[in-house]
């Protein structure tokens, strides 16, 4: 007489979702990233006072609305990092706020503004590393130390993992950095490779410039951002973050044979699994060597 040893999973199977609201007219942007990337894409860098504020009327380039109203910043500037002012007085457009990415100046407060070309002026807004002189150390600390010529570029990488809630009306999110995910870099014959620290942090330094595929072994799912191409010129840095998904949840107890609780046992999820959404009810699934779990159809052990 032969026992068929399998073990049993009773799991009760939560489909996790997150969404995502949008305003109708709400500003959104990617991260400006660090000093070493924003400083190169920056049109002028540089650390001033405002000086006065005022709403004027601009040529938007938009058909359907030619003109909108942007604030013009008149500032005294203090030190030029990038570019070229012209002087030390010099004025800047910004959005008026709210949907428009304007920042929000303040009379008679220092501010480091990183400055971008639009429509033959200087713009900023809150998509930019712009932001107030007290809250500039580590910008200003990258100015006054910047790499020399043909020392090449750097690339950094950052890995986190995002577990929605278990509870629909919970808007926690909860990200945590992936240690030892492997991370590839490609341009054409260059390649470089490591694995990210416990920060979940890779840098790629001195690399040559140019265009980069990168990659990392996360799950290569739709849900997930696992890769992206960047282009580095030298003395610059480029930053990417991946994110791994987790989209679902399972949990439940595994039984041996005679009913009683198993422990030690390792279980994979083969990519065949198909799980279905709550309300549902528990869906047995079963274990099978060499620990893999597929759908039992409600079967129970048999001894021959």
């Amino acid at each position: 007489m032969r026992t068929d040893r399998r073990s049993f999973l009773f799991l009760p199977i939560f489909f996790l979702t997150s969404a995502c609201a949008y305003e109708a007219h709400a500003c959104s942007c990617a991260d400006s990233g660090p000093p070493c990337q924003s400083f190169w894409k920056a049109e002028a860098v540089f650390s001033a006072t405002v000086v006065s504020k005022s709403v004027i009327t601009v040529e938007s380039g938009n058909q359907r609305l030619p003109k909108e109203q942007q604030i013009a910043v008149k500032f005294l500037v203090e030190d030029t990092f990038r570019g070229s002012l012209g002087g030390n007085d010099v004025e800047i457009v910004t959005g008026m706020g709210g949907g428009d990415c304007g920042y929000n100046f303040e009379k008679g407060r220092k501010y480091l503004v990183y400055a971008s070309e639009w429509h033959g002026r200087l713009y900023t807004g809150i998509c930019s590393r712009t932001r107030p002189l007290n809250q500039a150390d580590e910008d200003l600390a990258y100015f006054r130390n910047l790499p020399a010529e043909n020392s090449g570029s750097n690339i950094r990488v950052k890995v986190v993992k995002h577990t929605p809630p278990a509870n629909a009306s919970d808007q926690t999110n909860d990200l945590k950095p992936m240690e030892n995910v492997k991370i590839t870099a490609v341009s054409g014959d260059q390649k470089y490779e490591g694995h990210t620290n416990a920060s979940g942090q890779l840098e790629f330094r001195n690399v040559t410039p140019g265009k980069y595929k990168i990659t990392s072994d996360i799950p290569h799912t739709e849900a997930n951002y696992w890769q992206t191409e960047v282009t580095v010129e030298d003395r610059a840095c480029a930053a990417v973050e991946f994110l791994n998904q987790v989209e679902a949840k399972l949990s439940g107890t595994v039984f041996d044979e005679n009913g009683n609780a198993a422990s030690g046992i390792k279980i994979d999820q083969p990519p065949t699994l198909t799980l279905t959404s709550t309300p549902a009810p528990p869906l047995k699934l079963v274990l099978s060597s060499p620990g893999f779990i597929h759908e039992d159809d409600e079967k129970k052990p048999t001894k021959n």
